[in-house]
């Protein structure tokens, strides 16, 4: 049974998964085909990545304020991804003598400030996050947002085998690699935030079944580890 359950679940994300690239994508397509533009920094393309970044960050910021236990490492996470959203959104400081280099600075700052503070805090949940097969999820799309979509994206590879027009051809294939990146990551997120709510509600259920049978611990109450 639990098998069959398993299964279903796996079809049911690989199903969800796909039709929500399908949709993704359509940013892209609507880019290059319907408004012929070389997929810059103001694009649809472009806005997908943002929009996933800000969820992404927004998401491990409510899952601090949600589970105390792991507070700090999600804090520091979400500060990872608030880091690349700005990084994204570089083209808004490019008029202005205020670089988005220095609020990045900032952002750094404040969370190895709160890494040391809480040290334990933070690395127990940065240690929670990487034990969740979440993580190599995670893992694959950073892989394709900062190091895949650098090498492919360079601009000699496109030289070769375009010519003058390489750089619309470099910049679809470039920023379309990078937004399969986020989709991955976004996936990971849910997932992992899936993950804790599940955890969570299978703990309750015990706490709920300890205490219909009237076990105590040896504080004289149930007690379930960290709440997850």
């Amino acid at each position: 049974m639990d098998i069959d359950c398993t299964f279903k679940k796996r079809i049911t994300e690989f199903v969800m998964i796909s039709v929500f690239l399908i949709i993704l994508f359509a940013g892209f397509f609507i880019d290059i085909i319907l408004l012929k533009n070389s997929v810059t920094e103001i694009s649809a393309t472009e806005f997908s990545q943002e929009a996933i970044l800000c969820i992404i960050a927004g998401l491990f910021l409510y899952l601090s304020f949600r589970y105390p236990q792991i507070k700090y490492g999600m804090i520091i996470i979400a500060g990872f991804f608030t880091c690349l959203l700005i990084r994204e959104l570089d083209f808004l400081t490019d008029n202005t003598p205020f670089s988005w280099f220095y609020l990045v600075l900032a952002i750094i700052l404040v969370c190895l400030f709160l890494a040391i503070k809480h040290k334990e805090n933070a690395l127990y949940g940065l240690n929670h996050f990487c034990k969740n097969e979440a993580y190599y999820i995670m893992m694959c799309g950073l892989m394709l947002m900062v190091v895949t979509s650098r090498i492919i994206g360079m601009k000699i590879i496109w030289q070769h085998l375009v010519g003058p027009s390489y750089r619309v051809v470099k910049n679809a294939v470039e920023e379309g690699n990078e937004l399969l990146g986020c989709l991955f990551c976004l996936v990971a997120t849910l997932k992992y935030a899936g993950t804790l709510l599940q955890n969570r509600k299978m703990s309750q259920s015990v706490y709920h079944n300890l205490s219909m049978a009237g076990e105590e611990n040896s504080n004289g109450s149930p007690r379930v580890r960290d709440g997850f």
